[in-house]
């Protein structure tokens, strides 16, 4: 598959398959930004890696259409910030890495505060759950 994952910058990667798991794996390719792209990030993929790269934020919407995905991996960047809603529709997640980043806030859909949920982070990032009721959404701060 070829996306053009920034400004201009092409590149071609495969989905790998192991054991009926598919994951997308793009740690270590110097990316410093990823632009919203439709089909990048999907419904059949479950683990994603973009460790050690450069990024500082991601769209709003790059994870929308993974309803599969269980693993992301997003340590080791230059992240400040990650979009209140972007982990809305991933109601799979498992384990979510963003340890050394620069994040102060990470905003988690509230169904994700459950024991099986594993989280790797900086001690100065604090969590906030949220949930959506109709057009409202409430906010609850994590001790």
């Amino acid at each position: 598959m070829t996306f053009f994952l920034d400004s201009g910058l092409k590149m071609s990667f495969d989905i790998k398959t192991l054991e009926g798991e598919k994951s997308l794996q793009l740690n270590k390719k110097n990316l410093a930004f990823l632009a919203a792209n439709p089909g990048l990030f999907n419904n059949e993929v479950n683990s994603v890696f973009l460790s050690e790269n450069q990024l500082k934020t991601l769209p709003p919407n790059l994870f929308e259409d993974c309803t599969e995905l269980t693993f992301l991996y997003l340590n080791h960047n230059r992240l400040t910030y990650l979009p209140p809603k972007i982990f809305k529709n991933c109601k799979k997640l498992k384990y979510l890495h963003v340890e050394n980043n620069d994040m102060k806030k990470l905003y988690l859909p509230l169904e994700l505060n459950h024991d099986n949920f594993e989280l790797s982070k900086d001690p100065q990032t604090e969590i906030i759950f949220y949930e959506v009721r109709g057009k409202k959404t409430i906010y609850y701060n994590s001790k």
